[in-house]
């Protein structure tokens, strides 16, 4: 398998040697999903999950064809909706990714919320403004394509419900 990345689009579904195709486990199936392919290497494999194919919480095993054929790789779950939140580091971890709008009459402005100090991402403090100002947390993330409705999605914020627009 050699390091390759996709230059075009579509996506391709073979990349770098190999193509990636997922089986439902337990489930025998003469149709594997077959994953179009974002970047390729000898230690790593980054692919699309091809949509509407998860209907709910799944079990997948994934294979790799190479020219010398398929080689099971592992096993994966997936879910329609798993969310999660991005972070300003972009490793999961401290500061949320996400900015402050604020909204005074006809004006809507935007702030961050966090800040680079000593080389990591720290918290700003936030003014919640006066009596005349709407301030709204915008915060970045992903997995929510799919929920049923908005009502089933909520927000807590150290065991504070917030609501989510």
């Amino acid at each position: 398998m050699s390091t390759e990345q996709a230059a075009s689009l579509p996506l391709p579904t073979t990349l770098g040697g190999v193509n990636v195709v997922l089986y439902r486990k337990g489930i025998y199936s003469f149709f594997p999903i077959e994953c179009v392919l974002f970047y390729t290497s000898p230690t790593q494999i980054n692919f699309l999950l091809p949509e509407y194919s998860v209907e709910a919480e799944e079990e997948f095993t994934v294979y790799v064809k190479r020219t010398d054929g398929y080689t099971s790789i592992g096993e994966l779950k997936f879910s329609p909706v798993a969310p999660a939140l991005f972070s300003a580091s972009s490793d999961g971890q401290g500061v949320a990714a996400a900015v402050v709008q604020r909204v005074k009459g006809e004006v809507q402005t935007y702030e961050q919320v966090a800040e680079l100090s000593g080389g990591k991402f720290v918290p700003r403090a936030i003014n919640l403004g006066g009596d005349d100002e709407q301030v709204y947390l915008v915060l970045f993330g992903t997995g929510v394509r799919y929920r049923t409705d908005l009502s089933n999605v909520s927000a807590n914020i150290g065991g504070t419900a917030f609501p989510v627009e």
